[in-house]
């Protein structure tokens, strides 16, 4: 995949789980308040904290990823540009000694 779609991918994935589990405390809120068993709201807030940290832990991880594919790009590029370079040279040399 291209690396800005990487990125942005990730950012998507914190916010959407971000969001996920802002669902789950706003639930377990709810649940508290409506008097549900103590299980019920500390399940929803488990679940609030492991979709919050999975989305942060995988969303970072997608970005640096895609961090480290473009600076690969970029070095891989800039030594394409170098070997076309030499060859260049080393073409031209063969024909400046053809020529002599």
């Amino acid at each position: 995949m291209f690396p800005k779609f990487k990125i942005g991918y990730g950012v998507l994935f914190i916010i959407g789980l971000s969001l996920t589990s802002s669902l789950f405390f706003f639930g377990a809120y709810a649940d508290h308040i409506n008097g549900q068993p103590f299980w019920i709201v500390r399940n929803m807030i488990l679940f609030g904290i492991g979709s919050l940290a999975i989305g942060w832990i995988l969303g970072l991880a997608l970005i640096r990823q895609a961090k480290g594919h473009q600076a690969m790009m970029e070095q891989g590029l800039e030594e394409y540009e170098r070997v076309q370079k030499q060859n260049s040279n080393t073409l031209t040399d063969a024909a400046r000694d053809e020529r002599s």
